[in-house]
């Protein structure tokens, strides 16, 4: 849902140039600042690395976007896994938004077989 959201959005398609998450987050951060709370060390650091804001706003779209994928097949669960995962450890370091659910593990676990192992 979130990727559709992204593409529908006015910005569309230009999540992919890095320059709308990069501003999500400076938003984020300032709205923290002025609330009383201290943005991430992360948001401030890595403002001006366009680059890296380019990679991570395709890398999103493409994992946000491909999830239903991950129910094809097993494998592609797993990578699907590893993605979804590690972007949100990505958010929560940057930004400092918690996704306890999702960075437990618990939601990819049917990507992984079950049964005798733990018997």
């Amino acid at each position: 849902i979130s990727g559709v959201a992204k593409v529908r959005s006015p910005q569309g398609w230009k999540w992919a140039t890095g320059n709308t998450l990069r501003d999500q987050i400076a938003a984020d951060a300032v709205r923290k600042e002025v609330f009383g709370t201290q943005a991430p060390e992360a948001a401030r650091r890595l403002y001006n690395a366009r680059g890296f804001f380019t990679m991570a706003g395709i890398g999103a779209l493409v994992i946000e976007l491909g999830a239903p994928l991950s129910i094809v097949n097993r494998r592609w669960g797993q990578v699907f896994f590893v993605a979804a995962w590690s972007m949100h450890l990505g958010i929560r370091y940057i930004m400092g938004i918690k996704f306890p659910y999702n960075t437990s593990g618990v939601s990819y676990v049917p990507y992984f077989p079950v049964g005798s192992q733990l018997a």
